[in-house]
């Protein structure tokens, strides 16, 4: 019975993933339409390897955010414990090969989003560094949305990095691969509070 459930589980990622992919594809679609429409020649669109790469590769952290919480609202710690290293592994990839690639490539301006990303990977590192609440999880939830939002799709980081690496995309993708596990203080919800 719980290797159908792990078969299960595995099948719903895929889909989960697919489901992302056909999304991000949509988007694409969508825009090149609307400049097509708009008199301005199109070229065919199509998702790059670093882009690929980082959508999976959110679609893999939703899935342990998502598997953090049970139905009963008591948190998984194991499930959480891995969204946590793998999160904070993924902010690693963007703030030590993404952002820093696309600013050479930039001649040392950074993306517009540059900033934005930053800010949010700070509060996101921030939140990660607490111990997990409900309430915790529901703002990380919130905040990954609009993060990835700016991340994904025809406008988003991952598109523009592909833009930036050309034929050098899959010598990214694998800089990104080949980041190290990230090692994990323990949780810390602020100085200890003295007895009254």
């Amino acid at each position: 019975m719980a290797g159908r459930r792990s078969a299960n589980a595995a099948c719903r990622r895929k889909a989960c993933a697919l489901a992302r992919w056909y999304a991000a594809i949509a988007r694409h679609s969508l825009q090149a339409r609307a400049l097509h429409a708009a008199g301005h020649e199109v070229m065919h669109m199509t998702i790059g390897d670093i882009e690929r790469f980082m959508v999976e590769d959110h679609t893999r952290i939703d899935h342990f955010l998502a598997a953090s919480e049970a139905a009963d609202g008591i948190i998984d710690e194991s499930a959480y414990a891995h969204f946590r290293h793998d999160l904070l592994r993924h902010i690693g990839m963007e703030e030590k090969v993404l952002l820093p690639f696309a600013r050479t490539r930039r001649g040392g301006a950074p993306l517009e989003i540059a900033a934005q990303l930053r800010r949010d990977h700070g509060e996101i590192a921030r939140l990660l560094a607490g111990s997990p609440t409900l309430t915790r999880l529901a703002t990380l939830r919130e905040i990954l949305a609009r993060h990835n939002a700016l991340e994904e799709g025809p406008d988003g980081l991952y598109a523009a990095c592909d833009v930036l690496a050309g034929d050098e995309s899959a010598a990214v993708v694998a800089k990104l691969r080949a980041q190290p596990s990230v090692p994990l203080a323990p949780y810390f919800d602020g100085p200890p509070r003295e007895a009254r």
